[in-house]
């Protein structure tokens, strides 16, 4: 299972370091295949074919990711750079019109740059569609602005971009051509693995799900009476602070109880008070 996440990793990332993942993971699952007892041959041999369909996906996943970070992506931001500078320029010489041109081409190339990242990063046909078509119109675009533009320097500037146009246009179709045999090899990759090695992993799976639930169910019926206990220590102190605040009362309002009827008795002309010892004392 990690093998395969770090095989989906190569394939979004195109990182030699998820190549070299892995072998580690396909390593590391080789020495312990013997333990499938039956099964042993069977997986052993689904696991090298597998091991070996990534190999394979990785040649063709590497040379699109180098395909892509050392030849289509800096001629894309040295293009754009070059139409900043046109535009730049062109404003300066109020040649509104040159800017404008200049600045449709560099969102043209823009759009097919995000188009071609999105292919890449989705494999879909469309982002590759929309590149071509993109391309093309960038394409248009710079042969109408060169016979317009009159400035010597600008236009050595977009015959440069122009070229580099025509270059991303034939990297764009390898570029597509690479990411068809990526998704072919990937499927294959995938398939290789076999019904029964496919289902031996489902089985861990699902071993390891149910001990999973397991310890959920026991640490949920520790935390249920962890709270049963907790309730029950709150009611325990409640009750007792209740009992507390009777007792306290009762010894508060008990003598003031007593001097209450000793001043009423005396208001009618009792001046006889009787202590709680039994004595009388008369004011």
């Amino acid at each position: 299972k990690a093998a395969g996440a770090a095989a989906d990793l190569l394939v979004a990332t195109g990182d030699p370091a998820r190549l070299d993942a892995f072998r580690d993971h396909v390593r590391a699952a080789e020495v312990h295949i013997d333990a499938l007892g039956d099964a042993t041959d069977e997986v052993a041999t689904a696991t090298a074919a597998f091991a070996a369909a990534v190999e394979d996906l990785a040649t063709v996943e590497l040379a699109r990711a180098e395909l892509w970070r050392d030849r289509m992506e800096p001629a894309f931001k040295q293009s754009e750079a070059g139409l900043t500078g046109i535009i730049r320029d062109s404003y300066i010489d109020q040649d509104i019109q040159s800017a404008y041109q200049a600045a449709v081409i560099q969102r043209f190339l823009l759009t097919a740059r995000e188009e071609a990242g999105l292919f890449i990063a989705s494999g879909d046909a469309a982002h590759a569609d929309a590149m071509d078509a993109t391309l093309g119109e960038t394409r248009r675009a710079i042969l109408s602005l060169e016979l317009k533009m009159m400035h010597p320097g600008r236009l050595e500037t977009l015959s440069a971009i122009a070229a580099a146009r025509k270059t991303l246009a034939d990297d764009a179709k390898t570029l597509r051509s690479l990411g068809e045999q990526v998704a072919t090899r990937r499927a294959d990759a995938v398939d290789l693995l076999g019904p029964r090695a496919a289902s031996l992993l489902a089985a861990s799976r699902q071993d390891l799900t149910s001990a999973a639930d397991s310890r959920g169910a026991a640490e949920a019926a520790a935390t249920e009476d962890t709270r049963f206990m907790m309730i029950a220590l709150a009611v325990v102190a409640a009750v007792a602070a209740l009992l507390a605040g009777l007792l306290i009362g009762r010894a508060v309002t008990r003598p003031i109880g007593g001097m209450r009827a000793v001043l009423a008795r005396a208001a009618d002309g009792d001046l006889v008070a009787e202590r709680a010892d039994g004595t009388t004392h008369a004011s």
